[in-house]
């Protein structure tokens, strides 16, 4: 997910920025019920140092970003200069999430080919698919 924050309306508080971003990241966090999801949410920012936190002091309130996002997911880009900066960590951020997603796949696939001990027809499914998966990782 990106937000642009750069040019921000006089008549709209930080407070209803972050608001309405939380909003949105609950809002999709609730609509895909996959058991995988990561998301990972970039913010162009005006200055090097910008933060939410930075801008509203109410470090308890409901709606804080790092709260429901994983805070490695969550990074702040300050013009183009600021994406070359951090697209070394967003790709190696993706990699990651990338390579454990397979993982975890992996796992629930050699479950699921234990469960089926006695079905032929099933293990030599799950056998295919742990050798598909196994390439791709």
């Amino acid at each position: 997910m990106v937000y642009d924050v750069r040019n921000k309306p006089d008549n709209i508080s930080w407070k209803d920025i972050e608001s309405s971003t939380y909003a949105d990241i609950s809002k999709t966090k609730s609509m895909d019920n996959y058991q995988f999801l990561n998301l990972i949410v970039l913010v162009y920012c005006s200055n090097n140092n910008f933060s939410f936190d930075n801008v509203i002091e109410e470090k308890e309130r409901n709606y804080n970003i790092k709260k429901i996002i994983d805070p490695k997911n969550l990074f702040f880009i300050n013009g183009l200069e600021g994406l070359k900066a951090v697209s070394k960590k967003i790709n190696k951020l993706v990699f990651s999430l990338s390579r454990n997603y397979y993982k975890n796949l992996k796992i629930l696939m050699k479950k699921k080919r234990s469960n089926y001990y006695d079905d032929k027809e099933k293990q030599i499914k799950y056998n295919i698919k742990l050798g598909i998966l196994s390439q791709i990782k």
